[in-house]
């Protein structure tokens, strides 16, 4: 991961904010809303700023979700390009998951379709056990 050059307690902040909503694909707008909420005083610019080059840098994954005009951001593990996304489309829950007969399909895109998929920016939709009851 390239390194970031500057190191501030905004920028501390955001990460924290990013950390307590792993789970969660947040915009820009969420990201600053909840900065604001919890009294620190950072311009949207800065956030704008910030989310690309953790970007960049690789640290936090930039999601286009359909029926959202805005970009969705997302803390990234190093694990993600291992696993497949789920979200839920009511709440925004994403879920982490580890599944054989996803491995298989995937391995029969690229056999019998050759295309390859990338895991880590691929999120399948549909809703949550939590959101279904």
């Amino acid at each position: 991961m390239a390194e970031i050059k500057y190191n501030t307690r905004q920028r501390d902040t955001i990460l924290r904010v990013l950390k307590a909503y792993k789970d969660r694909h947040l915009t820009a707008e969420d990201l600053y809303d909840r900065l604001r909420q919890n009294g620190c005083s950072v311009g949207k610019s800065t956030v704008y700023r910030y989310l690309e080059a953790l970007t960049t840098s690789g640290s936090v994954r930039k999601y286009s979700i359909p029926g959202l005009k805005s970009a969705c951001y997302q803390l990234a593990d190093s694990g993600c390009a291992e696993h497949y996304h789920l979200q839920c489309s009511r709440c925004g829950k994403v879920i982490h998951i580890d599944c054989n007969e996803m491995r298989q399909l995937i391995q029969h895109f690229e056999q019998q379709h050759h295309f390859r998929i990338d895991m880590a920016r691929t999120v399948l939709y549909g809703v949550c056990a939590d959101c279904e009851e």
